[in-house]
């Protein structure tokens, strides 16, 4: 190989590169900001909006479904997940079955409170 082939094989190369290089760009940032979304949406869902509450000396299980006096919609004060209906008898009966079987709740809200931890919100 004399002089000149060296010099186009380096240039050849150096455009190869080049042209990886514009093709598989990788964008942290955005890449982090997908990660958090999907770690959003699947904290949403792992919620079990519900919640241990004491009543006159007694320990019941209460929805964290909320409405605003100003909105139709339903969101959950743990998770804030938005609904905008919510269908009061699968609510109540969700709940029941809470209240049967509250180490259903428990499981729930510890794999809940490990995603948490998981994405850095608690």
């Amino acid at each position: 190989m004399n002089f000149s082939e060296v010099l186009l094989l380096i240039i050849a190369i150096a455009i190869t590169v080049i042209a990886i290089k514009i093709t598989f760009t990788f964008d942290i940032n955005k890449y982090i900001e997908n990660k958090q979304e999907k770690l959003k949406s699947k904290i949403k869902n792992y919620c079990p909006h519900a919640k241990f509450v004491e009543i006159n000396w007694s320990i019941w299980i209460q929805s964290t479904f909320v409405s605003p006096s100003w909105t139709l919609s339903y969101y959950c004060d743990k998770c804030s997940l938005v609904r905008h209906v919510l269908d009061q008898s699968d609510e109540e009966r969700r709940l029941e079955l809470y209240m049967k079987n509250p180490d259903i709740l428990i499981k729930e809200e510890k794999k809940y409170v490990k995603l948490l931890k998981k994405g850095w919100f608690l």
